[in-house]
């Protein structure tokens, strides 16, 4: 019998930034097998740079390995009274161990210590493992039309190619 492998939730530290690029596209790569999504598999991710900010910024958290080697990542910013997940990736590898889950929970919980109202995101409504996923951990889409920054949000996501009759956002509430 193969044991269950073991990893833990830490903030990210500057020597991870470098490796967060290949668990992205890892994660990303599962796009191809979406019909119209396809191109977000061959879509170039974040920096090296761009992670080191997350980083700085203390806002970038990963699920590390018996190694701890990075298997995923969650990135947020602050967005309101809240904490926007910018990004969830977990490596292809690694899915289906709840990590996704427990990178959600660290950020409800970093939200809750920081005093913040929600946890938003953006996401695909009609993918599998996106809004359906979200709401079983308890988030809510929201129109955006009563959210300005989270419309904000997905209008720079447009920009980026992504249909924002194919997005949706969400909200986690703290209180």
């Amino acid at each position: 019998m193969t044991a269950k492998p073991q990893y833990r939730i830490r903030q990210a530290r500057p020597a991870d930034a470098a490796l967060l690029p290949a668990v992205e596209s890892s994660a990303g790569a599962l796009f191809a097998t979406v019909p119209g999504y396809e191109w977000i598999a061959r879509s170039e991710g974040h920096s090296e740079t761009a992670f080191r900010n997350y980083i700085a910024n203390g806002n970038a958290w990963l699920a590390a390995d018996s190694q701890d080697q990075p298997a995923g990542f969650i990135l947020v910013s602050n967005l309101g009274t809240g904490l926007h997940i910018d990004e969830l990736s977990v490596s292809a590898a690694h899915q289906r161990q709840g990590l996704g889950r427990q990178l959600i929970e660290r950020i409800q919980n970093v939200a809750i210590a920081r005093g913040c109202a929600s946890v938003t995101l953006t996401t695909f409504r009609d993918v599998a493992w996106n809004r359906p996923y979200y709401e079983h951990l308890g988030f809510e889409v929201c129109d955006v039309s009563r959210a300005p920054a989270l419309e904000a949000v997905m209008l720079k996501e447009a920009e980026y190619g992504l249909q924002f009759c194919d997005r949706c956002s969400m909200i986690y509430r703290i209180f």
